[in-house]
């Protein structure tokens, strides 16, 4: 135990900045075929390479990817191939070291083996594609699920080990009428199909949803870490799957802003809104403009104006 007054100030440390924080356990949500997978995949990528992922810092490390969802594990291996073609990689690293790979139980039976393995191999990430494919018990059971987050999930997250588990979203039935049954699908932080202990347990949930131009959003649904901004994705496929000249090509549907950008943008604010600028409302202003941008990029924008101002 430790005394209130023995607090300290701790800056988040984070596998992508703003949005995945390391040694924790982040939920993604999105009905089949809307690409979570191919997301996951090109965040792997962008993990092992250390590349920025849409614009934002990633923290270079192992990554472990738990296949246990599509039936043939010859798709995962040509995504992947199709992504890094689409990323520009002439060849996936072998250093930092990463695996793909299946196992013949679930999280119950594997889970104390699996954990050994991956601190041996000293993974800074851990991909769980899908949650539903790896659990065992009921995911109606609000006490089961708890259980499960706290018994199998955590153990990674305190050895360091960042959870990235894609899930399904759930859906309602209203009785609208006695002849007609009417579904719904859940939104926000539960979303996630199954018990509410699965989001109440997660440091970070999100969500994978259509906007109003059918773009695939990412949007935070707790915001425990902070805010992240709604990252919008667009897919660009060219070739035929299994194909060598098949490439995937995932980038932001806005622009990214640099930090000389937003420097420029802060200069041409009135004096008086300049005074009381956060890097928040900073990014929501380059967002309204048509620009994306974190906000740790603002906080350096807004740093180097201070320092570069005329001084009166």
């Amino acid at each position: 135990m430790q005394s209130f007054a023995d607090a300290k100030v701790h800056p988040v440390d984070w596998l992508v900045e703003e949005f995945f924080p390391r040694r924790a356990v982040i939920f993604i949500t999105a009905p089949t075929g809307m690409g979570k997978s191919t997301l996951m995949l090109h965040l792997a990528l962008s993990v092992l390479t250390g590349r920025p992922w849409f614009g934002f810092t990633c923290t270079q490390g192992k990554v472990a990817y738990w296949d246990q969802d599509n039936p043939d594990s010859h798709l995962t291996e040509n995504r992947l191939c199709a992504i890094a073609a689409g990323m520009n990689l002439s060849e996936i690293p072998r250093e930092p070291l990463s695996c793909l790979f299946r196992t013949r139980h679930r999280i119950d039976k594997e889970g104390k083996q699996l954990l050994g393995r991956l601190k041996d191999f000293g993974a800074s990430v851990l991909f769980l594609d899908t949650f539903a494919s790896i659990n065992p018990f009921n995911e109606n059971d609000n006490t089961l699920m708890s259980q499960v987050m706290v018994d199998y999930l955590f153990p990674f997250a305190e050895a360091g080990i960042t959870v990235i588990a894609l899930h399904h979203p759930a859906k309602e039935i209203l009785l609208a009428t006695p002849r007609q049954l009417k579904a719904y699908q859940r939104q926000g932080p539960n979303a996630a199909r199954g018990a509410t202990g699965i989001p109440a347990a997660c440091g970070t949930t999100f969500n994978m949803v259509l906007d109003d131009q059918k773009r695939v959003t990412l949007v935070n649904a707790k915001p425990r870490y902070g805010n992240p901004p709604a990252l919008s994705i667009l897919y660009d496929e060219h070739g035929q799957m299994g194909s060598a000249d098949w490439r995937i090509t995932l980038k932001p549907a806005k622009p990214q802003a640099s930090q000389e950008s937003a420097e420029i943008f802060i200069q041409g604010m009135p004096a008086d809104l300049r005074a009381e600028m956060s890097s928040r409302r900073l990014v929501e202003m380059m967002t309204d403009n048509g620009y994306f941008m974190s906000q740790s990029t603002a906080s350096r924008a807004l740093k180097k104006w201070g320092e570069s101002a005329p001084s009166h």
